[in-house]
């Protein structure tokens, strides 16, 4: 698998998590976060519930070594 194929999948994940989150409680909001090591050819995709505005990424992505996306939801 290559990591452009890895980052194709993290991105449906994301869609697919979103939905069933909805499904379960409507009114919360997610930050997913996705990142590349090169290095090691791995893709990471971590998520989390976001309370009171709070994310877990720096708001400069430019801090940051690995490629990086972050997705939010239902802000």
């Amino acid at each position: 698998m290559t990591i452009k194929d890895g980052i194709y999948i993290a991105v449906d994940l994301v869609k697919i998590l979103d939905k069933k989150i909805r499904l379960i409680n409507p009114d919360i909001s997610e930050c997913y976060i996705l990142s590349v090591d090169d290095e090691s050819e791995c893709v990471y995709l971590m998520f989390h519930e976001i309370i009171n505005g709070e994310l877990w990424v720096d708001s400069d992505l430019e801090n940051y070594k690995q490629p990086i996306a972050v997705f939010i939801s239902n802000l």
